[in-house]
């Protein structure tokens, strides 16, 4: 009988070791984007956000509502004149891991110097 109980708690523990050993971070998030100056509309991809984020959530920092994306790295808004930049802030969520957010300015239209068609740039 007690070779039988101990059996019983080897299998246990086991169990419990690999049901409570902590899971591997995933990356942080980030994300590329481009804007057209013209008309104010942004591209974003979010692919460079680590091993495959289930859901993404983007807040425009125009006052627009945030948006969520299921298992899509990729968004487009498009920001009303004269509104020149903007926070942008992206959460990605991991299942059973959480979500890690950042939040970085993007510039929508050039103010300052010569007139660019494109404004592009990196949040990591």
């Amino acid at each position: 009988m007690p070779k039988k109980r101990l059996v019983a708690c080897s299998v246990a523990a086991l169990l419990c070791l690999a049901f409570s050993a902590p899971a591997q971070a995933a990356p942080g998030a980030c994300f590329d984007w481009i804007c057209d100056t013209n008309t104010g509309a942004c591209d974003f991809d979010a692919s460079c956000s680590g091993d495959t984020p289930l859901d993404y959530r983007w807040t425009w920092g125009d006052g627009s509502p945030r948006v969520n994306f299921w298992n899509n790295p990729y968004a487009t808004h498009t920001y009303a004149s004269p509104i020149a930049g903007a926070y942008v802030t992206l959460s990605v969520g991991y299942l059973l891991i959480g979500y890690y957010d950042i939040t970085c300015w993007i510039q929508i239209r050039n103010v300052i110097g010569p007139p660019q068609p494109y404004l592009y740039g990196t949040c990591s």
